[in-house]
């Protein structure tokens, strides 16, 4: 069973996902969502978890804020026009396919499923 937490730290607010299993120690997660993930041992107080998430709270908050730095650099959904021209290997391509049914452009040694 997962729990959703939070404590108070000098850095600020943390909230974060707290599920109890079968491990030997308190195990720190931050996702790419910036999200927060703590799983620790059934028999470990509640308290004691808190007090590792507020010594860990300046890498906690640095990695979070590291992770919403990049999402801004992620890549972007592509939308293929016909006739539209794009780098393939190296080498400029003219994506000369046809529509299908399926809303599937087939180019040469290219596959292109377009999502809408």
């Amino acid at each position: 069973m997962i729990q959703i937490c939070a404590v108070e730290t000098e850095h600020g607010c943390i909230c974060y996902q707290l599920e109890r299993k079968n491990v030997r120690n308190i195990n720190l997660r931050i996702r790419t969502d910036a999200s927060v993930y703590v799983s620790a041992p059934k028999d470990v107080s509640e308290s004691v978890v808190t007090q590792f998430v507020k010594r860990r709270s300046r890498y906690i908050v640095e990695a979070q804020q590291q992770f919403r730095e990049f999402r801004q650099y992620a890549p972007q959904p592509r939308h293929y026009v016909s006739g539209e021209s794009f780098f393939r290997v190296g080498a400029q391509s003219a994506s000369a396919g046809r529509a299908r049914k399926k809303k599937t452009i087939y180019v040469p040694m290219v596959f292109i499923s377009i999502l809408l």
